[in-house]
């Protein structure tokens, strides 16, 4: 396990991350990995838990862990609330990260990299919406421009009264296809058989009115 980045979890050392996951048989309950590693190789850090070689592995995003408010002896000379410092292009920078590398804490740097990350992002988005807009406005200026020059012209009462003006001819031309009839069933005149026929005086009064 520790050839391949894994470390031992020591709930002791406050230094250790743990990771736990849901026990699939039992509700409500939880376990701890024995080992843990961290994955920085994405833009996220991620930290990683199992429970030996060949054992399923847990992860979770990595983030700073929470501390106690200031305490009385604690200059207050920062406002927690205010992360300027954390921004890329602060001025003193360098001077950051060597103090964060200097405390030792994996989740804060996991977080602080992740927020210049989002931040350099965002600058980029605002670049790519900047021009945007600045072309959309191009587009609506040269639209005011080339409308103007239409009203001018009264270019719409000019083509309209050109329409109404013109004989128009129907245009009978197809515009789509069908399949061709099929021919007709052929059909006979069904065979005509012969029967003896009513006497001559019920043939009359067949044809004759009725009473």
């Amino acid at each position: 396990m520790k050839r391949n980045g894994w470390v031992e979890y020591d709930h002791s050392n406050p230094l250790h991350h743990k990771v736990q996951y849901a026990d699939p048989m039992a509700d409500d309950t939880y376990h701890t990995c024995q080992w843990f590693r961290l994955d920085v190789s994405q833009d996220q850090t991620w930290i990683e838990g199992a429970d030996g070689p060949c054992r399923p592995i847990h992860c979770r995003i990595l983030h700073a862990r929470p501390r106690r408010g200031p305490t009385d002896t604690e200059p207050r000379m920062f406002h927690d609330d205010i992360l300027q410092i954390f921004n890329p292009k602060h001025s003193a920078c360098n001077v950051i990260d060597q103090s964060i590398n200097r405390l030792a804490d994996e989740g804060l740097r996991a977080d602080v990299r992740r927020l210049r990350v989002l931040h350099n992002e965002q600058n980029a988005l605002l670049a790519t919406l900047q021009c945007t807009n600045n072309q959309i406005q191009a587009n609506q200026e040269e639209t005011v421009l080339i409308a103007r020059f239409l009203v001018q012209a009264r270019a719409t009462s000019w083509v309209g009264l050109d329409v109404i003006g013109r004989p128009h001819t129907a245009n009978y031309v197809a515009t789509d296809r069908r399949n061709t009839s099929p021919p007709p069933t052929p059909r006979s005149i069904p065979p005509i058989v012969a029967s003896q026929g009513p006497s001559d005086g019920q043939f009359t009064t067949a044809l004759g009115k009725r009473d």
